[in-house]
């Protein structure tokens, strides 16, 4: 993914968990607000097997503005929330690449 991205190898990953799902944030760094600590990070990825993603989880990731949002393919609740998925970044994050995987 990184390479993909052309975001460098050396960037810090921070996990959090964000609705009860484990999402990667990269190029975060330890000293951020901790009102608003993984604002704006170039990537947030939700690859957790275990996750759960529904509209309300992507509101939350939508609502950290990410560069780019990789999220897994086979971790939609259902077919709302995949279709929820990009009128969600629109409204809240419409500078954020999606990428499904």
């Amino acid at each position: 993914m990184l390479l993909e991205t052309h975001i460098p190898l050396s960037e810090s990953i921070v996990k959090a968990k964000v609705s009860g799902n484990e999402v990667l944030f990269v190029g975060v760094e330890a000293s951020r607000s901790a009102s608003a600590p993984y604002q704006n990070a170039p990537l947030a990825a939700c690859l957790d097997a275990k996750a759960k993603m529904t509209t309300e989880f992507f509101i939350e990731i939508a609502k950290f503005k990410p560069g780019i949002a990789f999220f897994r393919d086979d971790a939609f609740v259902d077919d709302s929330a995949r279709t929820n998925l990009q009128q969600v970044f629109n409204q809240f994050s419409p500078m954020t690449s999606i990428k499904v995987i």
